[in-house]
């Protein structure tokens, strides 16, 4: 049987490492599926309204084992893939991204930025990005149109949001395996970095990984390069994931820098009157912290009706602007229209809100993928709610802007699958790869603390951790010619910042500065012969930063 879907619905010794590494390898089963690549330009799989890039662009199918571990089955699995070929010479080889999610789309994601991935990379690289299992137009993963969908956030809203967080997720994990039941095991993260493995192999260049993760795609990145580490040739992993707790299903850690970011929000905003709307000449970061916390508290208690041109109506309740607020912290460009639709709600006037979620505040989520993948590899698993009370404490102290209110929710789903993956890694983390990892994490990220950046870092030998200092999850989110140099460099060279390096974001917080602006302090003196030309690629290096911010989806909470 051959799975192909083109439908559209919607992270020790080298003795001992070269041994762990071969097992995995023997897994791929060599004898499956196709061992090259035949891309093509026209891109039949996509949708017919799907915006093509101005760069050239070449679309594949790649079979693969259906299933890895079955090795009485010759059902294989059609990959969907997709190239941005590179723009100069020489060409140095392609680098496979992910985008994250668990959800995002490569194939997406790689066709909507195709010309600003290029810039960061350097031009010198193909970019490949594929559609994993579970997403979009590989294998996709949905549940009945009908499922009872969790709230989304929690405990603050109601004293009963807890307990129907957890029951929504009985029912929606029913209604999963109900709709998916051939397939649902087939789609963790060690079967796709198989799949990773295969893309390598069928490229056809030095059999080497490179690779750029971000978010879920840490993770991932994470199990490629402890599953095969000799196949690591250059590995970038942005915005991290704690992969020792997404892999155990209780992420508590999640949200532990979320409320420097809310703070680093309000008190960025009083210094910035001319271009937050919260603020005025005399804020400071707690008036503008209580006019928020004000607003929401009223919400709780009483909801604003928006009623719209037609004479529909919509309430505006504590949860919807809260979420709101919190996916919005994930990307500072956004920053300033928040303020304005906040500063709209205090003011009384919820259409000022209503034009801001219009005007696609909130990227499209894929909403069963991410329990589909991450919940089937979880390895906590209860039917009651009470076993949680530990879990439900100790996260609610993790952030105040968020722990009961957001932090849980993802885990109060997964806890009652009923589906487990047919693969999951176990084996040993602190695995050394062929070539050094660079893990790259932001000083205030509200999903992915810099303490799991670090923890990543000590369980992959050799590895460096860049610190990117500045706000939002990844490092595109507040873009630094520093940390962009630094990556174009290692995948260029190899080469790797010192130990303890700290890369300055290169544009402030609520600025409209172009980017000759963002550029003056680095380059104060005009320009002279060659130096022309390097601030030109600087700009065009930002320019291409700026556009990305907050073009990737992180955790789905």
């Amino acid at each position: 049987m051959r799975y192909t879907s083109t439908g559209s619905l919607l992270a020790l010794s080298l003795l001992a490492s070269l041994t762990h590494a071969q097992s995995y390898y023997d897994g791929q089963r060599p004898e499956i599926g196709d061992h090259s690549i035949n891309w093509q330009t026209e891109c039949s799989y996509l949708s017919p309204d799907t915006p093509l890039p101005s760069t050239p662009l070449q679309c594949a199918n790649l079979e693969v084992p259906l299933d890895y571990v079955n090795h009485s089955s010759n059902d294989t699995l059609s990959l969907t893939l997709v190239k941005v070929p590179a723009r100069r010479e020489p060409v140095l080889g392609s680098i496979i991204m992910n985008p994250g999610g668990p959800g995002g789309s490569g194939v997406e994601v790689a066709i909507g930025r195709a010309k600003d991935l290029l810039t960061i990379l350097g031009d010198h690289f193909n970019i490949v990005s594929f559609d994993p299992r579970g997403v979009r137009y590989t294998l996709p993963f949905h549940c009945f149109e009908t499922d009872v969908a969790p709230p989304s956030n929690l405990g603050n809203s109601s004293d009963v949001a807890i307990g129907e967080a957890f029951s929504a997720g009985v029912a929606q994990s029913h209604n999963c395996q109900q709709s998916n039941s051939n397939t649902s095991a087939l789609l963790s993260t060690a079967y796709v970095a198989r799949d990773i493995i295969r893309i390598v192999d069928a490229l056809g260049e030095d059999g080497l990984l490179r690779y750029w993760g971000l978010s879920y795609g840490t993770i991932l990145g994470a199990t490629v390069a402890s599953m095969f580490p000799e196949k690591v040739g250059r590995l970038v992993v942005d915005g991290v994931a704690n992969v020792v707790e997404y892999y155990y299903g209780l992420e508590p850690s999640a949200l532990e820098d979320l409320d420097a970011v809310v703070e680093g929000f309000y008190s960025s905003c009083s210094k910035s009157p001319s271009t937050c709307a919260l603020a005025s000449d005399n804020s400071t970061t707690e008036s503008i912290a209580a006019k928020v916390e004000d607003l929401l508290l009223s919400l709780k208690y009483q909801p604003m009706v928006v009623v719209s041109d037609d004479n529909s109506t919509e309430l505006l309740t504590y949860t919807a602007i809260k979420s709101a607020m919190f996916s919005a912290l994930y990307f500072p460009a956004g920053w300033m229209k928040l303020a304005v639709a906040l500063q709209a709600l205090t003011e009384g006037d919820p259409s000022g809100w209503v034009t801001y979620v219009g005007n696609g505040t909130n990227s499209e989520r894929t909403p069963y993928a991410i329990n589909g993948i991450r919940c089937g590899e979880a390895s906590y698993r209860t039917n009651k709610l009470s076993n949680l009370d530990t879990f439900i404490a100790e996260i609610s102290n993790v952030s105040e802007f968020g722990g009961l209110d957001i932090g849980p929710l993802n885990d109060l789903i997964c806890a009652s699958w009923l589906v487990r993956a047919n693969e999951v890694y176990n084996g040993t983390w602190g695995v050394r790869t062929k070539h050094p990892v660079l893990v790259i994490g932001n000083t205030y990220d509200p999903v992915t603390p810099l303490s799991s950046a670090r923890n990543m870092s000590s369980l992959l030998p050799g590895s460096v951790l860049l610190e990117h200092h500045g706000y939002g999850h990844t490092s595109l989110a507040q873009p630094s010619l520093c940390t962009a140099r630094i990556m174009r460099e290692y995948f260029t060279n190899g080469t790797l910042p010192n130990e303890g390096t700290i890369c300055e974001a290169t544009v402030p917080l609520w600025s409209n500065m172009t980017e000759q602006e963002a550029l003056q302090p680095l380059n104060p003196n005009g320009t002279v012969n060659g130096l022309a030309r390097r601030e030109d690629l600087n700009e065009e290096l930002l320019r291409a930063m700026r556009r990305l911010a907050g073009a990737f989806p992180g955790p789905l909470y």
